[in-house]
């Protein structure tokens, strides 16, 4: 299933703003990072049984490694080159300014390319949202949900002149403080002005592709009491992140529980593809998640390239085995999705 795109319209009412419902099927994002498994469960071949690894993987983080240091040439007296007119732009370091102007204490910024798009991937905790919205309350919700996803959009955009240079759009996922999904959206980043000025009574039409809107009540599971020796999503997700070097910056991870069930995503920038054979960093991964409340029912991987930050490898692995913390199952179990 492909995503299609919808107009988003905003139209102003005094002082609040209306997003007019798009009522629409749950849709799946084709670079993975919709809110829901719609379409994409399909059987996958059965790969081979891989023997089993030791029962604590490898937790040796993977460096990427540190260009060499060239003797500094000798001074020539040469014109000093006129300044191009496109900047140059490095997205890791611009991941890097771009956290600066998240006003959300919990967030992920990363980046990939995937069918000639480079998305900028923006998922964040809004807590203005209302985690038991009824009734027109859950309107209301998704309406602040959206509004918030353009602004920090249009945020990003004026923060660096090398946002749109790298970036086509920012694929937004907003969820409340329990994780619910809320809306998810891919904005074309041309879509919004470049002055620091953003109306939104006057973006007659804002050609966002929806990918998800939150039509009902939230799911009672994340509001469920933990387990014994369960841990939250914010220590799951920092274990997990110390597996990866820390000038990695294109290496996150984001929850998000929607009608479908209790999704992780996990991204990273290697060269690793599953048919390597070699699963280290994925196990790592796995083993910090099987403490997780709620119990992910799907973990999304997406493993981009280092240097060009397209799209290597997508899939997925059920929660069973990674509830169970069995490694084999977890390899066996794991079901590509791209290429």
């Amino acid at each position: 299933m492909g995503w299609r795109q919808y107009p988003m319209i905003i139209q102003g009412k005094g002082d609040s703003t209306t997003l007019h419902r798009i009522r629409t099927s749950i849709l799946v994002l084709g670079a993975g990072l919709a809110l829901t498994a719609c379409g994409l469960l399909a059987p996958s071949p059965t790969p081979t049984s891989t023997p089993p690894p030791t029962r604590t993987p490898t937790i040796t983080p993977t460096i990427t490694p540190t260009a060499t240091s060239t003797p500094t040439p000798t001074l020539t007296l040469t014109p000093t080159p006129e300044p191009s007119a496109t900047p140059s732009c490095d997205p890791d370091e611009v991941l890097v300014e771009l956290q600066a102007v998240m006003p959300y204490d919990e967030f992920t910024l990363l980046h990939h390319i995937f069918q000639s798009n480079h998305l900028l991937v923006v998922w964040f905790v809004d807590p203005e949202l209302d985690m038991r919205a009824k009734g027109v309350e859950i309107d209301e919700s998704l309406n602040l949900a959206a509004e918030h996803a353009i602004r920090i959009s249009h945020q990003l955009k004026i923060k660096s002149e090398c946002v749109e240079v790298l970036f086509d759009a920012a694929n937004v996922v907003v969820v409340d403080r329990d994780y619910n999904g809320w809306f998810s959206g891919v904005i074309p980043f041309s879509e919004l002005p470049d002055s620091p000025d953003l109306v939104l009574e006057e973006l007659q039409e804002v050609g966002i592709k929806i990918v998800y809107l939150r039509q009902v009540e939230t799911s009672p599971v994340s509001r469920q009491p933990a387990p014994s020796g369960a841990c939250t999503w914010p220590e799951a997700r920092e274990r997990a992140h110390w597996h990866f070097a820390p000038e990695r910056q294109n290496v996150g991870f984001f929850f998000v529980i929607d009608e479908v069930g209790v999704n992780v995503w996990a991204h990273w920038d290697s060269w690793w593809t599953p048919d390597k054979g070699e699963f280290s960093a994925m196990l790592n991964v796995m083993m910090e998640l099987q403490c997780l409340h709620p119990a992910p029912d799907l973990v999304w991987l997406t493993v981009v390239d280092p240097d060009t930050s397209d799209v290597l490898f997508m899939g997925f692995v059920p929660g069973e085995p990674v509830q169970s913390g069995d490694f084999a199952e977890q390899i066996n179990e794991l079901r590509g999705i791209y290429p």
